[in-house]
């Protein structure tokens, strides 16, 4: 069941929610419900709809949908190290995930699940996603999942491309064959600076955007790129977005409806 469709604003959800708050926040416990069901979780790394199974629900469903043992996956702006345990539960020891997050405090996080999972198949990349080697400023936002780059960010942080990061890798691991990509608003500086490897490689993308304008332009970059897409969610009042991509000549019916993609 998912229990976030129960408004936290209805009695019904605020009652359901209330005991919640008695959970010590390094208590561990397994995940409910969904594709990453049985995986231990530090409750208080984030919100409880994490371990409850209910955490964008319908997004963990289509991402697990996606995998399978020995692909190699990128985790581009992997907070906390949900969708990067889930994916390690599901490819396998012949697959392997790197997680990307530029943050120290997620990425403590990030090693804690990995470890009290027994992960062996994932390396944590401490660094931001962008188009270029080298630092930059790193703005930590409302909370620990909204922070991005910007030039007054305050804290300095590494900076790498996917093209160059790539390169220092085993030849077998230098072929993912998906990418999940929430880099809030660097999405588009993430595409230019893997422009090599998304034209020889295509893995498929689930790709999150943070405003109108970056949505547009990611699919117009990836467009160029021989990718054929499919909007998940279009920008709303909230700014947030989210694009299913893979390569136009391998777009497969069985999981996205070609009349439902870009145009």
């Amino acid at each position: 069941m998912n229990f976030s469709k129960i408004s936290n604003r209805s009695v019904v959800g605020k009652l359901l929610r209330m005991p919640l708050q008695l959970i010590p926040s390094q208590t561990r416990v397994r995940i409910f419900q969904g594709p990453a069901k049985g995986l231990k979780w530090v409750v208080g790394t984030d919100d409880h709809g994490v371990w409850l199974g209910t955490y964008e629900y319908e997004k963990q469903r289509k991402f697990a949908g996606l995998l399978s043992p020995g692909t190699f996956v990128f985790d581009l702006g992997a907070h906390a190290g949900f969708y990067t345990i889930l994916a390690a539960k599901h490819v396998g020891r012949t697959g392997h995930v790197y997680a990307f997050e530029p943050c120290a405090q997620n990425c403590a996080k990030i090693r804690r699940h990995v470890a009290i999972n027994a992960l062996p198949n994932v390396t944590i990349v401490e660094a931001a996603v962008a188009d270029y080697e080298g630092t930059a400023q790193f703005a930590e936002g409302a909370s620990t999942s909204t922070g991005t780059l910007l030039d007054s960010g305050g804290v300095e942080v590494k900076v790498t491309s996917l093209d160059a990061f790539i390169r220092g890798l085993p030849e077998k691991h230098q072929t993912p064959g998906l990418m999940k990509i929430d880099v809030e608003g660097a999405e588009v500086r993430v595409i230019k600076g893997a422009e090599n490897l998304l034209r020889r490689v295509h893995p498929r993308l689930l790709l999150a955007t943070h405003s109108m304008a970056l949505h547009h332009e990611c699919r117009r970059l990836l467009e160029t790129m021989g990718y054929r897409m499919q909007d998940l969610e279009i920008p709303g009042e909230n700014g947030l977005g989210e694009i299913f991509a893979e390569a136009d000549s391998q777009v497969e019916t069985s999981f996205f409806d070609k009349s439902a993609s870009a145009h």
